[in-house]
């Protein structure tokens, strides 16, 4: 699954697929149709976990994900559950998190440096990870737009979690119905909103008044 998010901070879906799994071959294919059928732009930020099959096909520069086509970094929240995982520490996991959505440079370096003081096995584990891949302050081109996870997908999944044990023309059939009515619902919103002479979104309104 594919997901975005538009300019009044909706989620966006952009494009399903029923495979046999997380394999390369999947991921490949899914990642090579992205590129053909929804958008060619460069500079789009893919977040996804740390799947050795994401990876691996992102690599593969003819997919087109590589930079400048394409900048992938990964979700906290699955780097921190991979870490209470291996540690099984919530109170260190939790210092993870904080210092993942740390905007300042100096003041993340700093305490990037005491977390990796915590123990010899823990600063092995981090230095492993690049530090543009995860961390806020070091997203310097801002195209993560603040977005630190795939919750927006998690938010979809959500919506068709009770979709995934039926049979899978019944699926297909059940995602598209769910996902038309929700573009209708959010069509007829902005028709609304024409129609009462908002010429800018709510969200950019927000931000209007809130920085007067």
């Amino acid at each position: 699954m594919a997901t975005s998010q538009d300019g009044n901070g909706g989620v966006l879906p952009l494009a399903f697929a029923v495979v046999e799994g997380e394999t390369l071959t999947a991921w490949s294919w899914f990642l090579a149709h992205l590129r053909e059928h929804v958008t060619d732009k460069n500079g789009i930020c893919l977040i996804s976990d740390r799947h050795a099959s994401i990876k691996s096909a992102v690599a593969n520069e003819a997919l087109g994900w590589q930079p400048p086509h394409g900048f992938h970094v990964y979700c906290v929240r699955h780097i921190a559950s991979n870490f209470n995982r291996k540690f099984n520490n919530a109170k260190q996991k939790e210092m993870f998190k904080k210092l993942a959505y740390t905007p300042c440079k100096h003041v993340f370096d700093q305490n990037l440096e005491k977390f990796r003081q915590l123990s010899p096995a823990i600063a092995r584990w981090i230095d492993r990870i690049s530090k543009e891949k995860w961390s806020m302050a070091y997203d310097t081109s801002g195209r993560r737009y603040g977005h630190m996870t795939t919750n927006l997908s998690e938010c979809v999944n959500k919506v068709l979690k009770d979709c995934r044990s039926i049979p899978i023309t019944t699926l297909v059939k059940s995602t598209y119905s769910r996902c038309r009515k929700y573009f209708v619902d959010r069509g007829r919103q902005a028709q609304r909103q024409l129609r009462e002479g908002q010429e800018i979104d709510a969200l950019m309104r927000d931000h209007v008044t809130l920085a007067q």
